[in-house]
């Protein structure tokens, strides 16, 4: 699939922002947490309220058990490949509400994740993604998205190369998200102690999350043979 000049253009400009020099380390910044030092404030648009719609059909879940994840109620997430390496091992701010999978398949917070593809559309660039297409959900294979009651943020996390996102939410109780062909809503959730015909709503375009897939889709960097039970395996 051929992008448009003006697409690549931006890509062009975020990726030489990716790629500038870090902070140097001792600086304040580095005793942060990690949300805290990389959240990322997304151009959430807010929408008015309305009745709650219904998104068309999800895409199909991805196929491929190359990586293990497991995440725990408390935010404890792990990631291992077929040999047992630890490819990732982080703790969410807060417990886990709700996640979803992919394009936005719901899954249950308190059984475990299972298993995830090491190829995915990002993992091959964001150029990958079908950005043409009507649907921009099935590029989204092998992904993960995490809300947990901590602190008003969205972990998205992409196994196959080890990263992790952290986006900024409104402020919004019991929210849940909704995955739309062209973009993602956050939405309040209705409980059955309070229902409501109308939600507060926000929107947010596929494309306003590029710098956080170009940073997903950065190469993983893999660790030695057997630090399945190291905490953080040296590169």
């Amino acid at each position: 699939m051929r992008l448009g000049a003006g697409f690549l253009t931006g890509v062009v400009l975020v990726a030489a922002a990716l790629t500038a020099p870090a902070q140097s380390p001792g600086t304040s910044r580095d005793k942060r947490l990690p949300w805290e030092s990389t959240l990322a404030l997304p151009p959430w648009q807010s929408l008015e309220d309305g009745p709650p719609g219904i998104a068309p059909p999800l895409p199909a879940p991805a196929e491929g058990r190359d990586l293990r994840v497991s995440l725990a109620r408390d935010g404890s997430l792990r990631v291992l490949n077929r040999r047992g390496v630890l490819r990732l091992k982080l703790g969410l701010p807060g417990w886990v509400l709700r996640l979803w999978r992919d394009g936005g398949l719901e899954m249950d917070p308190l059984a475990p994740v299972g298993a995830f593809p090491a190829d995915t559309p990002l993992s091959r660039g964001v150029g990958e993604l079908p950005w043409g297409e009507s649907d921009l959900r099935p590029g989204l294979r092998g992904l993960l998205w995490i809300l947990d009651d901590g602190e008003r943020v969205l972990t998205l996390v992409h196994p196959a190369t080890g990263r992790v996102q952290y986006l900024a939410l409104p402020l919004v109780s019991d929210p849940e998200l909704v995955f739309w062909p062209d973009h993602l809503e956050l939405r309040e959730r209705a409980s059955a102690e309070a229902p409501r015909k109308v939600s507060r709503r926000w929107s947010l375009s596929w494309p306003g999350l590029l710098p956080q897939f170009l940073r997903l889709a950065q190469p993983a960097t893999e660790g030695p043979h057997g630090t399945a039970f190291q905490p953080f395996p040296k590169d």
